[in-house]
């Protein structure tokens, strides 16, 4: 399998899709992702290299990743020995619509940091269950059925459920999520606008610029003006494949000083044009 071939934004209208995939051994290719699609994983067999901004880790057979949506990653890592692992792409607000009055819980997961998610996630009962799960939805894979969507979307949210019903909340450490939820204002109005700059991103959580930068590196693992681009850089590849923006168009429409910046930026995140982007995705 070619890694530049694993897809991970989804269709419009679709709030999951996973695969079983195969990784060969060797060197990845450090792309950047930051496109509010969430990932989970259950490692088969083999070793894998996980990489995000701020950190990395060897997985291993058994171990469970979830990516949250505010986390950039990269899009594929290196494997000594090659890796076959499930892989879930699936969007966390739908989830957490799904997931009733086990929401808050799950959310409080996707707001600790890498490590501590990690940490939680790979506790002997979770790994049982989500390998329990992982095989599963393989099994039904390849379900022309009628309802076989609907089917695997429940499964979905039900291992999700199970998951979290045996995390221990007592571990969920307070102070992360302290730090977490002084920034979450920024993010949240992020979300919802074009751009945010420093200054206003700060005056939203009620801290000084200063402070603010701070601690946003602290809980993000990057810089809020890195991170506040890469929002706009993901936010317009996204827009460039499901409203079928052109360069220029989407280069005005996510506040770019012109096509030629916001193509420069984009091959020094993506490792490619906007063009070439585009093209992998064509077949898809």
């Amino acid at each position: 399998m070619n890694p530049q071939k694993t897809y991970t934004l989804l269709p419009p209208g679709r709030p999951f899709r996973y695969s079983s995939l195969y990784f060969p051994p060797g060197d990845g290719i450090k792309v950047m992702e930051f496109h509010g699609t969430s990932h989970f994983g259950v490692i088969f067999s083999g070793d894998q290299k996980f990489n995000l901004v701020g950190g990395s880790r060897i997985l291993m057979p058994g171990d469970l990743y979830l990516i949250a949506p505010w986390e950039i990653h990269f899009q594929w890592s290196s494997s000594r020995s090659g890796c076959r692992q499930l892989e879930l792409d699936f969007n966390a607000d739908e989830v957490l619509h799904s997931m009733l009055d086990m929401r808050d819980t799950f959310q409080t997961l996707l707001h600790l940091t890498s490590a501590t998610r990690h940490q939680l996630l790979n506790a002997p009962a979770a790994r049982e269950i989500g390998d329990i799960y992982a095989r599963k939805l393989l099994a039904m894979l390849d379900e022309k059925r009628e309802f076989a969507t609907v089917k695997q979307w429940l499964t979905i949210v039900e291992m999700f459920a199970e998951i979290v019903s045996v995390i221990d909340k007592r571990n969920f450490p307070k102070e992360e999520l302290r730090k977490y939820d002084r920034i979450r204002p920024a993010l949240e109005k992020l979300s919802m606008r074009k751009y945010l700059s420093l200054k206003d991103a700060a005056q939203a959580c009620s801290l000084s610029p200063s402070r603010f930068s701070h601690l946003f590196s602290e809980v993000c693992a990057i810089p809020y003006n890195h991170y506040e681009r890469n929002f706009r850089l993901n936010l317009a590849a996204m827009d460039m494949l499901g409203r079928k923006l052109n360069v220029a168009e989407a280069a005005i429409e996510w506040g770019f000083s012109s096509p030629s910046h916001f193509i420069r930026l984009f091959k020094k995140t993506f490792g490619q044009t906007p063009g070439n982007y585009l093209k992998s995705y064509s077949g898809y």
